[in-house]
């Protein structure tokens, strides 16, 4: 009996999240990242295609943008971007 009593909890709590972030998504105060693009059928218009870390706080990152890649570098300084220019 204890077991069906935890498990039926859990899932009420489960729920209940779900739930809530439901409302909250709606009224555009939360947003799940790429689950609602993705169930609109609209393409995604940026992607990370890669990123590597140079050192502790330093990294690289290849990033696609409507077609065009691009390389950002981000570090403690702040970060650059160049254009690498249109995909084929």
């Amino acid at each position: 009996m204890d077991v069906l009593q935890g498990l039926t909890v859990a899932l009420l709590v489960v729920a209940g999240l779900g739930g809530t972030l439901v409302v909250l998504q709606k009224r555009g105060w939360a947003r799940v990242s790429g689950f609602s693009a993705l169930s609109r059928g609209r393409p995604r218009r940026m992607e990370a295609v890669e990123r590597i870390a140079l050192s502790p706080g330093i990294s690289l990152h290849l990033v696609r943008v409507d077609g065009k890649m691009m390389l950002v570098s981000s570090g403690p300084g702040g970060c650059s971007m160049k254009v690498l220019g249109e995909e084929s």
